[in-house]
């Protein structure tokens, strides 16, 4: 069960002043997607950090896991009794049944286990969980959706409806190449206008540089597209939560929180407010078919 820290009260004032406290029923919230190339990339960890970060800042937030193969959100938040985003593909439940409290304010829509998993995502299923997502405009200002590894049909679509996509990689030479596979896998999926950021995770901010560029520069060269350097997570042994096998293996209580002055927490954080700030791009009308 998520346990209110001390400043929970003072983000509860934050939310009340803010302008999008306010904002317009009609109003959809910004929707985020996060993947990696590979298990083990730590997107999980990240996706639950800049969840607890943007609603720190004052942000109302919604982390959604849809990591059907390794979904731990839940286990690393200490939830136990939950329906699953498989209620809401299937229509036996709405968005605001399967919302569960979260560490810092945050809300979580949890995965099925593999077992409940849905086997195939039709588009009445695919259009019912993003109509529902952004029916939350007067309850959430950030949907953060966690993808995993995931190439899925259904995974590469979440992308064309999300207003920014993350891909976390590390520095490793195969991590690299799977980062970039996974941009090349939804480029049919995205307009030439649409940014993805990247993520260097586990590393320097000098080596990651260097990752990015050579990122940026294949992905600019042979795919047409636009990317930004999100930020750098120096490597901080309590921030990987996820083995190579997505199972959790250590505290779960997120680093931003928790210790915040830690250069990684700093980094996640500065993450997230260049994320709040960036402007959202403008959707080509008719984009979003049915598949």
């Amino acid at each position: 069960m998520a346990v209110r820290d001390q400043a929970y009260e003072l983000r509860k004032l934050i939310r009340r002043l803010m302008p999008s406290a306010s904002k317009p029923q009609g109003t959809p919230p910004r929707l985020i997607s996060v993947a990696g190339g590979r298990p083990g990339v730590g997107t999980t960890t990240v996706a639950l950090n800049l969840a607890t970060a943007l609603s720190q800042q004052g942000r109302r937030v919604v982390l959604v896991d849809h990591n059907f193969q390794h979904g731990n959100v839940a286990a690393l938040c200490n939830l136990t009794h939950f329906h699953t985003v498989a209620d809401i593909w299937d229509g036996t439940r709405t968005i605001h049944e399967v919302l569960q409290p979260g560490p810092a304010g945050i809300q979580i829509v949890p995965a099925p286990s593999i077992a409940d998993a849905p086997a195939t995502a039709m588009p009445i299923q695919q259009h019912r969980l993003m109509d529902q997502l952004k029916s939350l405009g007067r309850h959430a200002d950030f949907v953060l959706i966690d993808l995993g590894a995931s190439r899925d049909e259904f995974a590469q679509r979440i992308w064309q409806y999300c207003d920014h996509s993350l891909v976390i990689t590390t520095s490793d030479p195969d991590s690299i190449l799977d980062g970039y596979a996974m941009i090349k896998g939804v480029r049919d999926q995205l307009e030439p206008t649409n940014e993805v950021g990247i993520v260097i995770n586990q590393t320097s901010a000098e080596l990651a540089h260097d990752v990015y560029r050579r990122i940026q520069d294949s992905v600019q060269r042979f795919l047409g597209l636009n990317t930004f350097m999100a930020g750098a997570v120096p490597t901080e042994p309590t921030l990987i939560f996820s083995d190579a096998g997505g199972q959790p293996r250590a505290a779960a209580y997120p680093l931003v929180a928790q210790s915040p002055a830690s250069p990684a927490a700093r980094s996640l954080d500065r993450i997230a407010s260049q994320l709040a700030s960036r402007p959202i791009p403008i959707k080509v009308p008719g984009q979003l078919t049915a598949a």
